[in-house]
């Protein structure tokens, strides 16, 4: 993107909740599930146009040409780590958390209420 340039567009970060407890109590573990749930986001992402711009340790940096597209990305995103969850004999796993910065655009605000809060 050339200096001055401006694009319309959203980001959303996402990190694991507890990863850090569960690292220190057993590091394989989670860097296991740091794999794990990285490899479902990421297939979700691609699928709504998302583009990592970076990882930070369990955190992830996504930008989106809309926020639509990230909203619906994010709705998808907890469907799949629910049935991540469920098919583990390890029920306990971390959960992902996701926040959106969609600037200026009004659909984020209009389809936030399709997430369903502590998935």
């Amino acid at each position: 993107m050339e200096s001055g340039e401006r694009r319309l567009g959203a980001i959303m970060f996402t990190d694991l909740v507890g990863y850090s407890a569960i690292t220190s109590q057993d590091e394989r573990r989670g860097l296991r599930l740091l794999e794990e749930h990285g490899a479902v986001l990421r297939k979700v992402f691609q699928r709504h146009g998302g583009v990592m711009v970076k990882s930070m340790g369990d955190g992830l940096l996504v930008e989106f040409a809309s926020a639509v597209e990230a909203v619906n990305s994010a709705v998808e995103a907890q469907q799949a780590l629910v049935r991540f969850r469920e098919e583990r004999e390890d029920k306990a796993s971390v959960r992902a958390r996701a926040g959106h910065d969609g600037g200026r655009d009004r659909a984020l605000s209009r389809l936030r209420g399709q997430a369903r809060r502590g998935s």
